[in-house]
């Protein structure tokens, strides 16, 4: 359910944490489990909330915005994500965030999440110090259903959508400690899954985390319940599935 990188607290002491994964694939869920844990997301009157997730996206709506308006200076957004690079842009969305983290700093551990984030963490690394990337993997059919759901979004493009937005997530925390958190497997294991998921974030040098009460945990996450939607994966995108379930993406040359 939780795959982790060969880091350990002694090479990596860290407080901070970059929630990374494709639209519709449990990060917000995951968000919320990391503030049972103890991490601060920020201030809640700051979160963004939305009609497509009531319960909260546990993500600052100014680095949000912030992330919108980096992608609308090359042209692009999150469902059109190819667009040239821009150093202009890159320098205003890199200025635009260090106001917005430096606002995290007060309370530690804390973390940052938001889907755009999977495209443009490499720009923030020069912001973020010694950072831990948990990494929210979905079956990308069921991440492929939920967007056809909501925003009627055609399965093929979906499914390109997660591969391109997973490849450049994993690029940008290469080299970094990272965790792998399968989503369905959350959900169908809740229990185990957190404790690991504790477990695992106190290896990597995540001081001050709680583990919640089982009961807490039950409430929060959603049991898994899977609808009728099916899907083929193209041969690199089963490939990028299988380097992901094998814990084989996060190995080092």
């Amino acid at each position: 359910e939780i795959a982790m990188s060969d880091w350990s607290s002694d090479v990596c002491s860290s407080d901070l944490m970059v929630i990374l994964g494709m639209h519709r694939s449990g990060t917000s869920s995951v968000g919320g489990l990391l503030k049972l844990l103890g991490a601060w997301p920020g201030e809640d009157e700051r979160l963004l909330r939305g009609a497509d997730n009531p319960r909260g996206h546990f993500e600052l709506a100014d680095l949000h915005m912030a992330c919108v308006r980096r992608l609308q200076a090359v042209g692009a957004d999150w469902r059109n994500p190819l667009a040239e690079s821009s150093a202009a842009a890159t320098d205003a969305f890199r200025r635009e965030a260090a106001l917005i983290l430096q606002t995290l700093e007060s309370r530690r551990p804390w973390f940052i999440k938001e889907p755009r984030l999977c495209l443009l963490a490499r720009e923030l690394l020069p912001l973020l110090t010694r950072p831990v990337f948990l990494h929210v993997i979905r079956d990308p059919v069921a991440v492929a259903a939920s967007l056809a759901k909501r925003d009627g979004m055609p399965a093929d493009e979906a499914l390109a959508l997660w591969e391109h937005y997973t490849r450049e997530a994993f690029a940008a925390s290469d080299g970094w400690p990272c965790v792998l958190i399968d989503y369905d497997a959350l959900r169908s294991n809740p229990i185990a899954v957190t404790r690991k998921l504790h477990s695992e974030l106190s290896a990597l040098g995540i001081a001050h985390l709680k583990m919640p009460s089982d009961a807490a945990i039950r409430e929060w996450v959603e049991p898994n319940a899977p609808g009728p939607f099916t899907a083929s994966l193209s041969a690199s995108q089963h490939a990028l599935l299988e380097a992901i379930r094998s814990g084989r993406i996060l190995e080092r040359a």
